[in-house]
């Protein structure tokens, strides 16, 4: 065979024969992307109707949701409002009190030399301002119980002291029961 070839077509029919091929060519290459498009437009159906399928759902069950929310929390709104707002009030009042164990601690940090503690008893009531705690013991002596009487009165806690005088009928071991009122 020989590599160099005779066309024995003339120039004009040669042209026609290219612009022929070429208009082929693109034929083929639109009928091959219209059906790719198509086969790809049939492939994405049962996504697009999955999504709307889905979107309903989502809408109906947020639509519940709110209905549901709106009807039973805008009727307890006020009433939880208002149990918050006395609990902020009583916590409120609770913090700016000293508390019981600090109260304790200062009536144990009191000197009290021939005084024998036996209990302590802490009494506050919301509705009355100023506590009272009860304190019992053993005193050796009537000056160890004066002494310690005194040293509660001069506590910077304590407004007032109160000591029965049949406390100091006896001259050693005495029992006693002191009552201390609290500053406000």
């Amino acid at each position: 065979m020989r590599k160099n070839r005779l066309n024995l077509l003339p120039a004009n029919r040669i042209s026609v024969l290219i612009q022929d091929y070429f208009f082929r060519v693109g034929i083929v290459a639109l009928v091959l992307s219209t059906v790719l498009v198509a086969s790809a437009a049939l492939l994405l159906v049962p996504t697009y109707s999955f999504s709307t399928t889905t979107l309903h759902t989502k809408e109906a069950y947020l639509s519940t949701i709110k209905s549901t929310q709106t009807s039973s929390n805008e009727l307890a709104l006020p009433v939880r409002v208002k149990q918050l707002s006395a609990a902020i009030s009583v916590l409120t009042a609770v913090s700016s009190e000293s508390s019981s164990s600090v109260t304790i601690r200062h009536v144990l940090a009191v000197s009290r030399p021939g005084a024998v503690l036996s209990g302590i008893a802490y009494d506050k009531d919301p509705k009355k301002k100023p506590g009272t705690v009860t304190i019992t013991g053993m005193a050796t002596t009537r000056d160890s119980l004066l002494n310690y009487q005194l040293a509660l009165q001069n506590a910077s806690f304590a407004q007032s002291v109160d000591l029965p005088v049949s406390s100091y009928a006896k001259d050693v071991d005495i029992p006693f029961t002191i009552t201390v009122t609290l500053k406000p």
